[in-house]
């Protein structure tokens, strides 16, 4: 095996961090009854879709499982792209 807890830790946190991807990647929801509402009246009915209605999409994050490290490094890049962490 790698003898990864004897490098120094700033470099131990660079490769978690680069682990992480920096993109953020569409994310696939199912549809939910109620997410296409109609708007206006005849002539000019049209149909708008509601993204705020959809359940939060799931991220798999197994770094945040590894050590005490990885997961405060895990838990900042979610803070830093504005998601929240659920159990």
């Amino acid at each position: 095996t790698f003898p990864s807890p004897s490098l120094p830790t700033e470099l131990r946190n660079q490769i978690r961090h680069d682990a992480l991807s920096n993109e953020m990647e569409p994310a696939f929801a199912f549809y939910k009854t109620g997410c296409c509402q109609p708007r206006g009246a005849d002539p000019d009915l049209y149909v708008v879709f509601r993204h705020d209605l959809l359940d939060a999409p799931q991220i798999d994050m197994p770094l945040a499982f590894v050590n005490h490290e990885a997961r405060g490094i895990a838990l900042a890049w979610i803070r830093e792209k504005g998601l929240v962490f659920r159990r």
